[in-house]
């Protein structure tokens, strides 16, 4: 992950030209119309199937589609959460904190990025959805939800009152997101083409703009110098 300063315009506008030179497009980079090879797993799993012991390989391929299924449905509902409560954790504290044109461009392009993969996530749930003949809102009721949440709200409301939890919170899920691909990566012959193909664009992006989190944390903890700012830079 690259570290860039907060007020070094020429490095930011360099960041901003380099994403924008790499992202890639979600219609064209990725094989839409190749069908879900359903033999194969999402995600690999122990060996030693410390928690399924026993498990025949019909049950530990189901487990593993599941366990992917959850997975993607994760990287959707936080992604989505991010884009929901972008006036209150992005354009809120640049009008307190401005830094520079630079700056604001380059978080635009980092929301533009994250919309991109939630899409593209949600459409490979659709997919293994029409392709299992399963319902896609039956499949959900099994899947993870942040809309709507007392966690959700949680953040909302620490956001507003300045809080940095938030931003804490993707700044480390960035960084499980780079974890999950490279764990995933060595056995990328053994799972689902379509699902580790999604995995590697979304790491690609994600690994190009990592840094931007800590840098609004940087922002906040530098630049909020009241009482309230100074406790939630120490919780």
């Amino acid at each position: 992950m690259k570290i860039l300063s907060l007020y070094d315009e020429a490095a930011l506008a360099d960041q901003l030209a380099f994403q924008r030179k790499n992202c890639w497009d979600l219609e064209t980079a990725i094989h839409w119309d190749t069908a879900i090879d359903l033999q194969k797993p999402l995600v690999p799993l122990d060996e030693d199937a410390l928690f399924f012991p026993g498990a025949s390989s019909e049950e530990r391929l189901a487990v593993s589609q599941l366990l992917g299924l959850i997975i993607a449905t994760a990287i959707c509902e936080m992604e989505e959460c991010l884009v929901r409560l972008r006036s209150v954790a992005f354009e809120k504290i640049l009008k307190k904190h401005p830094v520079s044109p630079e700056f604001s461009e380059l978080g635009e392009q980092f929301f533009i990025e994250e919309i991109k993969h939630s899409q593209a996530f949600r459409r490979y749930l659709k997919l293994f959805a029409n392709q299992t003949g399963i319902e896609l809102k039956d499949l959900e009721l099994v899947l993870p939800k942040i809309l709507n949440t007392k966690t959700e709200s949680l953040l909302k409301n620490n956001l507003e009152s300045g809080g940095h939890a938030f931003w804490w919170i993707v700044a480390e899920v960035e960084q499980e997101f780079l974890l999950l691909y490279n764990t995933i990566s060595p056995f990328k012959v053994d799972v689902e083409p379509l699902y580790f193909d999604l995995h590697r664009k979304h790491f690609e992006e994600e690994a190009r703009h990592a840094s931007y989190p800590y840098m609004v944390l940087e922002l906040l903890i530098t630049r909020g110098k009241g009482p309230r700012d100074y406790f939630h830079s120490k919780s």
